[in-house]
Formats: C-alpha cells, sequence, structure tokens
C-alpha cells in the first residue's frame, strides 16, 4: 500500500525487507526531500529520503541498518512510478532540534541493492560474445530477467572474457571499451542501469535509432502553458567544446599486425559523432590540419583482435559524440530516466523560421534527477545531449563546420 498524500498527487513508496520500515500511512509532510536519480556514465542509480523525526524514532529505535533492503518510488498510478529497490547505505540526521533527546530529519542515502549484492568474482566465459556476457550478468547475478528492460547491443567476435576478481559493474565498465558493433561501426557503448531499474550495453547509436521518445516538451512560457505538463520550466544550454574535443579532432592511431608491421589511420571526430539525424557538428574544417593525438591501439593477430581495437578506437571519442548538452527542468515525469530519448519543440525568436532547428528534435537522456519537498511538488531534471544540430545555410560558417 502507497502513501495517499493529502496535498500531493503523489505517492511514497517506501518500506524495508524485512519489514522494519514502512511508511505507508504517513504524511507528505513528514518527507521534507526526496531525491531518486541516475547517470549513464555512474552505472548504479542513487536515492536520498529526508523523515522529518522530531520525536528520534528512528534512532531510538532502529537506529541504522546498514544494507537494509528498500522499496523506494514516488509516482501514481495515472503517470506511472520512478524507483526501484535500494540499499540504505549510509545514515544522518540533519536540521537538529534544540531539546534534550534526539530530534530532527532522518536521512536515509540509498544507493542500488544491485549495488550491494554486487560481489567481487574470478571467472571466465569461453567462445562468448561480450554482449551475450553483458546479458548473463544482468540476468543471473542483477537478477533482470525482464527482457523489455534490457537493451543490449550485439557485439562482433567470440572470444575468451575473463573476470578476475572484480565486480560486474567494473567488469562491463572495463569491457565497454573493448564492445564493437557491426551495425555502429564507429560508435561507442555504455553500460549503466536506470532509475526505473533498466539495464543497458548499448552503443550510443543505437539510443537515437532504435527508440522513440517517451516524451514531447516545448518551450512557453505563456499563462497558459507554464502549468501544462509538457512544458519546459527552465532550462541551460552548453555546447562542449576544446577542453573535450581537442584531443579528438584528428587522433592517427597505430596498430601493430602479426608479421610485426606498423599500419596507422587518421581517425575524424566527425566519423563517430551520432549518424541518426540530421545536421552538423560545430567544428570546423581548419581544426584537423594536423594530428591532435596519436595512439597506439595494441597488437592484431586475429579478426578477435580487430573487433575488440575497433572498440578501443571508438571508445577514445566517447567525451566528443555528444557535446551539445541541456539541462531542463520539468514537473514531475516517471518516463524520463536515463537512456531514454526526449522530443524537444522550440520557437524560434525569428518569426521567419517558426521553429528553432538547432535545439529541436530528439535529445538522449544523461542523467535524471526525481524531486519532490515537503508539500509534494515534484518535479524532474534531466541533462540531455545530441551529436549534432542542423545549421542555417546563411550561417557565415555553415560550409566550414564538419
Amino acid at each position: 500500500m502507497a502513501t495517499e498524500n493529502e496535498i500531493s498527487q503523489y505517492k511514497v513508496i517506501f518500506k524495508s525487507t524485512p519489514n522494519a520500515i514502512d511508511f505507508a500511512k504517513l504524511s507528505i509532510r513528514s518527507f521534507p526531500k526526496i531525491v531518486i536519480m541516475s547517470d549513464v556514465f555512474k552505472f548504479f542509480p542513487y536515492g536520498e529520503l529526508y523523515f522529518s523525526d522530531p520525536g528520534g524514532i528512528i534512532i531510538d529505535k532502529l537506529n541504522f541498518v546498514e544494507g537494509l533492503k528498500l522499496e523506494f518510488k514516488i509516482g501514481n498510478d495515472e503517470v506511472g512510478y520512478v524507483g526501484q529497490n535500494f540499499s540504505w547505505a549510509e545514515s544522518q540526521v540533519n536540521n537538529t532540534k534544540i531539546v534534550n533527546y534526539i530530534s530532527g530529519d532522518n536521512v536515509f542515502i540509498m544507493k542500488s541493492y544491485l549495488d550491494r549484492i554486487d560481489r567481487k568474482k574470478s571467472r571466465a566465459w569461453s567462445s562468448y560474445k561480450l554482449s551475450n556476457v553483458a546479458k548473463e550478468i544482468a540476468q543471473k547475478d542483477f537478477g533482470l530477467t525482464d527482457t523489455a528492460k534490457l537493451h543490449i547491443s550485439d557485439t562482433m567476435g567470440s572470444d575468451f572474457w575473463y573476470q578476475t576478481n572484480i565486480t560486474n559493474r567494473n567488469f562491463l565498465f572495463d569491457h565497454r571499451e573493448r564492445a564493437y558493433s557491426q551495425v555502429a561501426p564507429n560508435s561507442p557503448y555504455l553500460t549503466f542501469i536506470n532509475s526505473n531499474e533498466e539495464f543497458y550495453f548499448s552503443t550510443i547509436e543505437s539510443l537515437f535509432s532504435e527508440q522513440q521518445p517517451v516524451a514531447s516538451f516545448k518551450l512557453d512560457f505563456s499563462d497558459t502553458a507554464i502549468l501544462q505538463a509538457d512544458t519546459i520550466k527552465g532550462y541551460d544550454i552548453t555546447f562542449v567544446g576544446d577542453p573535450l574535443n581537442k584531443p579528438n579532432y584528428k587522433r592517427k592511431m597505430y596498430i601493430l599486425d602479426k608479421s610485426g608491421v606498423y599500419a596507422s589511420t587518421d581517425n575524424l571526430i566527425q566519423d563517430f559523432f551520432v549518424k541518426a539525424g540530421k545536421g552538423k557538428t560545430l567544428i570546423t574544417r581548419d581544426l584537423q590540419d594536423n594530428p591532435t593525438s596519436i595512439d597506439f591501439l595494441g597488437i592484431k593477430e586475429t579478426a578477435e583482435d580487430e573487433y575488440r581495437l575497433n572498440g578501443k578506437r571508438n571508445f577514445k571519442f566517447l567525451d566528443s559524440v555528444l557535446p551539445v548538452r541541456m539541462q531542463i527542468s520539468l514537473f514531475f515525469n516517471p518516463l524520463c530516466v536515463s537512456g531514454k530519448l526526449v522530443d524537444l519543440k522550440i520557437e524560434s525568436s525569428f518569426e521567419s523560421k517558426q521553429i528553432l532547428n538547432e535545439l529541436s528534435g530528439n535529445w538522449l537522456i544523461l542523467s535524471d534527477t526525481h524531486f519532490m519537498d515537503w508539500e509534494g511538488i515534484a518535479t524532474t531534471t534531466l541533462t540531455i545531449a545530441k551529436s549534432k544540430i542542423q545549421v542555417d545555410t546563411d550561417n557565415p560558417f555553415y560550409n566550414d563546420f564538419l
């Protein structure tokens, strides 16, 4: 049973296994702050719940149970829920009161329960595709058996894979660098679990080309639109430039074959951007006059070696393939979690254009933060990114952009 909040349309589910904590009947005002978040670069989700505990009940009766399994979700039956099973990782008492006993806000700091059960392992896979290794870890070790929540891009090559006294998270993080897809031959891989406990071992290309947006939002600050669920409440824009891109403008890469001969290739940044959708990079051609990095990828003796080296090559460009970024603030939307697409419709300030094509279209959610305060006001903040943007033909640099 979830909390029916008298001042909020949303419910809070927070209960432990075994049954030591169940906040089902508490008012939303019992929770000064609630946070659930995930990120495509951090693998496991994270959560916080602030419980107003003026009588010190948690400290007096339960104190802190490290690793306690906690089901933690917010939402309602109409729009859905965001959240999953977490574990109690840390406890704090903040906003303390001047009384003769413990009184304040008890803060439940949580990490994904899958993180809690992720232990170091030593094992090997023989004649396995790396994508099948990832699938086996997701299903057998993490218990994620719902295939609709597994997003795995097929990899090339069957090889030996060794997990040597490291966690599954670290193994997958290390081996995303070696993953190579024939369908998206120039796309690096990401691996993570989002706020709705969906598992990803996917190329960035597939995240744009193999799914539809979960929601569409517009920029409209008129009196009638500001309260609509599909309206962006606030935004910031960042064009990631030289600090990340400079090493990747033109990378000269060397491979040593089995006969002892070196072969080199020039790898240009624009070849690794997402192919789905129209647009250009905002990088001018003159920046590629000379190599900006030189790399030795390794030794190639077999086809499997070549696949691994191609994956390593692609991964070098990970920081650059999503250089256009926005942070947008929205009404609460549990569908908007990392790894999903959202569609933006933004008007141009020029009447002749109507739509600002540069920033409209599909964006990939890099991170999601779902927040609720003590009044039951829930919001969703997203960091979103795209690879290229449409550039007007009258832009003075149109022909110079890659």
